[in-house]
């Protein structure tokens, strides 16, 4: 495993990111979690309207 790949943590759900600040990598991992990390982060948004 790459060494620049770091585990990111976000709410319950964890995925690797190939950087330090949690930018999406272009596995194939990244894009199948990536939509489910989006709803969850928006579900989670009280800011936004339904």
């Amino acid at each position: 495993m790459p060494a620049d790949r770091v585990r990111v943590t976000r709410g319950n759900t964890s995925f690797w990111s190939q950087s330090v600040d949690g930018c999406r990598g272009d596995t194939p991992d990244e894009h199948e979690r990536a939509p489910l990390i989006d709803r969850y982060l928006a579900e989670r948004d009280t800011s936004q309207t339904p």
